[in-house]
């Protein structure tokens, strides 16, 4: 090769190198900036949920701790009221009963905001009572398998807590299910939760294109904020299977 051709030639492979390398280092910069901008995005969704569950822990305590207690301090005040005359009787008796309908409203609306079981015994005990309470109320059967149990955070614990309940709303509201099926274990260093119903499914396509489902996108962001990946397995009439995947190191509390 002649000494042109050959400074040609070199001159060729270094601006080769020159620009894979400034390619290389383009490319790295911008996965560096799109992990820090999601990173920043997860951080900031944390602070909104964080936010969000402990204002629903206020509210659920004022409700619970002061609300219900006057509320039934009335009704022992209307009850006290003497009267010989049958309409006022049945005007206290009336007054009574609604009274006793509204506290127990106020309860259920405080059990949906945060329920106690939760925060004092944990999250599985939460969806074993949350699966009572939603039976009574539906015609509906959920079976709960706990394979493995791990010691969680309490963030974690309320995270999960929401996908069980977002996932059995859908079952109910949605899907028209008459059976759900709830599995916890761990694999591979994963917390894996599998929510699965006989409803009447969908096509996961034309949902995508729709851009319709405020619950499934509920259920991303809370998935997500837990830096794990959420799965579906659903068409038409064969009922849906949602699997969640979630590190383990992430959710685990210390010992």
């Amino acid at each position: 090769m002649d000494t042109p051709e050959e400074n040609i030639y070199i001159s060729v492979v270094i601006a080769s190198i020159t620009i894979g390398v400034v390619i290389t280092y383009f490319i790295i910069s911008l996965l560096r900036h799109q992990k820090r901008i999601k990173e920043l995005n997860r951080l900031k969704m944390l602070q909104e949920f964080s936010v969000l569950e402990g204002e629903r822990l206020r509210i659920s305590a004022d409700l619970h701790d002061e609300l219900g207690p006057l509320l039934s301090a009335v009704k022992l005040h209307i009850n006290a009221i003497h009267t010989t005359r049958p309409q006022e009787e049945l005007t206290i008796e009336k007054a009574s009963r609604h009274i006793d309908e509204v506290i127990q409203t106020i309860r259920e609306v405080a059990y949906n905001m945060m329920p106690a079981t939760l925060i004092h015994k944990g999250l599985y005990a939460a969806i074993r009572e949350y699966i009572e309470k939603t039976m009574q109320l539906h015609k509906l059967s959920i079976k709960f398998q706990v394979h493995d149990e791990i010691k969680l955070t309490k963030d974690s614990q309320v995270n999960i807590y929401r996908i069980v309940q977002e996932c059995v709303h859908n079952a109910v509201k949605h899907a028209h299910a008459t059976v759900v099926i709830i599995e916890i274990s761990i694999e591979k260093k994963m917390f894996v939760l599998k929510v699965s119903d006989d409803g009447i499914g969908y096509d996961i396509e034309k949902m995508e294109q729709s851009g319709k489902g405020n619950g499934l996108r509920n259920l991303r962001s809370r998935t997500e904020l837990l830096q794990g990946c959420i799965h579906r397995q659903s068409t038409p009439g064969t009922g849906v299977q949602y699997i969640f995947e979630i590190p383990v190191p992430q959710i685990a509390a210390n010992e």
